[in-house]
């Protein structure tokens, strides 16, 4: 996949959808890559715990705890990898209730890359009741102890989606500062059979200070001191 390009202007449909006029809560985390990382049952398995009795919190697994709470991502929050701890993938949570299901409705995701309006997916496999995002697999279902279905709907970039990326730690800091750089606000739109958006959720970047712009803003703050004290 190559960021360059528009992987499709295609709303992905699903199934036979019923008309659904109630709109849709949708949450947003960042979770352990669901390809291969070991964390990430345990991750789902606290999330739609937490879904169910109330107590989820937008971003708590994010790389910047000042994202927490709100729909800001930092850039290491959809930068995986295929080594060490697999990366991170920035995941919508899609609570459809106790009757609906995620195949009664359609899905579109656009972000924006270097200023323009870009789509996300590229495919659908209606026919094993699933959704195919891109190159990221198929929607994770699960059911809350409340009764509620939830989806899981993942971004992600990898290295080898920036040019010349590789594969290597050296790799990975370079998709971070790609990400941080180019990529802006990531939108999910959820539709029903009607062509009515029932829920839709942006995500945009607050990313976390680099150490030497952390170190910047110290000096800043240390000087603003002593002039104040010189003027007392």
């Amino acid at each position: 996949m190559q960021l360059n390009k528009t992987l499709g202007a295609l709303l992905l449909t699903v199934g036979a959808a019923a008309a659904h006029a109630d709109p849709l809560q949708i949450y947003l985390d960042a979770a352990p890559n669901v390809y291969g990382s070991p964390n990430y049952a345990s991750w789902q398995a606290s999330t739609v715990a937490a879904l169910s009795n109330g107590s989820f919190v937008n971003m708590v697994d994010g790389a910047n705890a000042a994202n927490v709470g709100t729909t800001q991502y930092a850039a290491p929050d959809m930068a995986v990898t295929g080594f060490g701890n697999l990366g991170s993938q920035l995941t919508w949570i899609v609570d459809f209730g106790p009757t609906a299901q995620p195949t009664d409705f359609t899905y579109s995701m656009s972000y924006m890359l270097d200023g323009v309006a870009t789509d996300f997916w590229s495919g659908s496999d209606s026919a094993a009741g699933t959704v195919t995002w891109g190159t990221f697999g198929s929607m994770q279902f699960a059911t809350g102890s409340n009764g509620d279905t939830y989806g899981f709907l993942r971004t992600a970039f990898a290295p080898e989606d920036i040019p010349g990326g590789s594969e290597t730690p050296a790799g990975e800091a370079a998709l971070v500062s790609y990400i941080a750089g180019n990529i802006g606000n990531v939108t999910l739109n959820v539709i029903d059979a009607n062509g009515s958006p029932v829920g839709t959720l942006t995500a945009s970047q607050n990313n976390v200070p680099e150490p030497a712009s952390i170190a910047l803003v110290g000096l800043a703050l240390a000087g603003m001191g002593f002039a104040r004290r010189r003027k007392a």
